[in-house]
């Protein structure tokens, strides 16, 4: 890990928009798979397919949420990431977990852990630039 990095970890991403579809309601919550990776300016996200920086001056929103029981029968946390890029607003569904073969109990207490680290994170940014 990098000196800078606060929390690396795996993690499943997912968006409003494919949660809506029949796919994402019904069978398979998640559009990708990569690397979260926290630091005091920003979260990123890699994988083979997207690889993005969010700064974290421009998130707007941070709340936990759970996926559909309908593709998660056992209750699964989610983190809701909302934020702005050129002044359009955009949100990610964030499930950091050790393995894809995590128990769901295991994987929620990632969630918790990421959510509490983030909104530290925010919050002490958010009043430094206030």
């Amino acid at each position: 890990m990098e000196e800078n990095v606060v929390k690396q970890e795996g993690c499943y991403l997912s968006t409003l928009e494919h949660m809506q579809t029949f796919v994402g309601r019904w069978f398979y919550i998640y559009t990708d798979r990569g690397e979260l990776t926290l630091t005091a300016e920003s979260i990123t996200f890699k994988s083979q397919k997207n690889a993005f920086v969010i700064p974290l001056n421009s998130i707007s929103n941070i709340e936990s949420g759970i996926y559909p029981r309908t593709a998660k029968p056992f209750p699964l946390k989610y983190i809701k990431i909302t934020y702005s890029d050129e002044g359009e607003s955009h949100a990610l569904m964030l499930t950091p977990c050790k393995s894809g073969f995590s128990s769901v109990w295991k994987t929620n207490k990632s969630v918790e852990s990421w959510l509490s680290v983030l909104d530290g994170v925010v919050s002490t940014l958010q009043d430094i630039h206030s």
